[in-house]
């Protein structure tokens, strides 16, 4: 008689066979959940990047646009809608409108429109800016460099921000190097020029920046409340730049500029747009033959902003006439 189906001999490759297909599936259902798990952590990691991680990331204060094709880009932006890297130090959600200020303001009192860019009135003299502090990005360091402002304080740094204002060394006081807002507290001063914001518009979102340029604000009023504020709007960069750049483009430029005017209104600052008056051409870009990289100016166009400042000053001379009929 035939006994080979019931011969152990016989039975025991099928029982291997079976047990290691049990184990296979069982460690494969085992890595599934595992492996999920790993892929949405780094989904997660990748695609929603909080404020308390990004210092590393955030393109601002150890560099500063020099050139069109900035290495290491931060954000993109289309037609549509910007996708940046959120900003550092975020203190709580940021508000609808940030550049509100909490205090209530008599408008009737002050007859002075805010909501407008200071009007042209007639040239002060250069000694005008000697009690005068200009804090900026690495465009209000040309204008300090291409201009005769050796008598005038400047808190100028590439790279800087709203945000590095406050931390960044770049000050030397007594062989010790300090921020700029640090800085400023130790000086005397009656009026404050800032120049923020190209290096800004990798940021998360104009709210972030406008945030941030508010805690600039406050702590000057805190320092000298007395000191008359302008805030200068961001010049735009050329069409080149503007095309080439996953970041710098002019329409979140022009949208930052807005939001620069709204809290300068808010906060009764004064504003500055010497790019509508210098650079007003129908596309919105810088021109070409005003700029050495689509970013930064000429020397002629560093003295022509010179000019401009000059002639757009506010209570610049005792007597002269009201802000609001200049």
């Amino acid at each position: 008689m035939n006994h080979r189906g019931t011969d152990p001999k016989n039975k025991s490759p099928y029982r291997e066979y079976l047990l290691g297909g049990c184990i296979a599936v069982i460690a494969f259902l085992a890595i599934i959940p595992i492996y999920i798990r790993w892929e949405n952590q780094i989904s997660a990691k990748a695609g929603s990047l909080s404020p308390a991680d990004s210092t590393a990331e955030e393109y601002s204060g150890t560099q500063d646009f020099s050139a069109a094709d900035s290495s290491e880009p931060v954000s993109s932006e289309d037609d549509s809608a910007a996708v940046d890297i959120p900003a550092t130090e975020t203190e709580g959600s940021a508000p609808t409108d940030p550049s509100v200020t909490s205090e209530p303001v008599d408008t009737e009192s002050d007859p002075y429109d805010f909501s407008r860019p200071v009007p042209e009135s007639d040239p002060v003299d250069i000694d005008y800016f000697d009690d005068a502090v200009i804090i900026g990005n690495s465009r209000a360091e040309g204008l300090i460099l291409f201009n005769e402002l050796s008598n005038t304080t400047a808190f100028t740094h590439n790279g800087l921000t709203v945000s590095t204002v406050f931390t960044t060394p770049l000050v030397d006081v007594d062989g010790e190097r300090i921020s700029a807002v640090d800085a400023l507290r130790q000086t005397e001063f009656t009026k404050v020029y800032l120049m923020f914001g190209i290096n800004e518009v990798g940021w998360e979102s104009d709210d972030i920046f406008i945030q941030r340029y508010q805690k600039l604000i406050d702590e000057i009023k805190s320092i000298n409340p007395e000191a008359d504020i302008y805030v200068h709007s961001i010049f735009p960069v050329s069409a080149k730049v503007n095309s080439n750049s996953e970041f710098l483009r002019n329409k979140k430029i022009r949208r930052y500029n807005k939001r620069i005017q709204a809290m300068a209104e808010e906060n009764r600052l004064y504003y500055l747009d010497a790019g509508e008056r210098m650079f007003n051409r129908k596309d919105g870009c810088l021109p070409d033959n005003v700029s050495t990289d689509g970013i930064h100016l000429k020397v002629a166009y560093y003295k022509q902003w010179m000019d401009y400042l000059l002639r757009h000053t506010v209570g610049q001379k005792e007597g002269a006439a009201n802000p609001d009929e200049l």
